[in-house]
């Protein structure tokens, strides 16, 4: 079980690390632009802040790519 905690709290560090430092591009900009106040009334519709951290849960088939 530490074994498990430690590779969760390992992984959420580099998650952390890689969301601050992710390219931006205009097309990626651009892209934001059109679906943010969408998004952001959907997301508080539901009880959620646009720009919150989330936690992702995925789920893989074993020998399944």
């Amino acid at each position: 079980m530490n074994k498990t905690i430690l590779m969760v709290f390992l992984c959420s560090l580099s998650l952390d690390a890689m969301a601050l430092s992710i390219p931006t591009s205009p097309r990626a900009e651009r892209s934001i632009a059109n679906v943010e106040s969408t998004l952001k009334k959907e997301l508080s519709d539901r009880g959620l802040e646009y720009g919150a951290p989330v936690f992702v849960r995925i789920f893989k088939d074993p020998g399944v790519l």
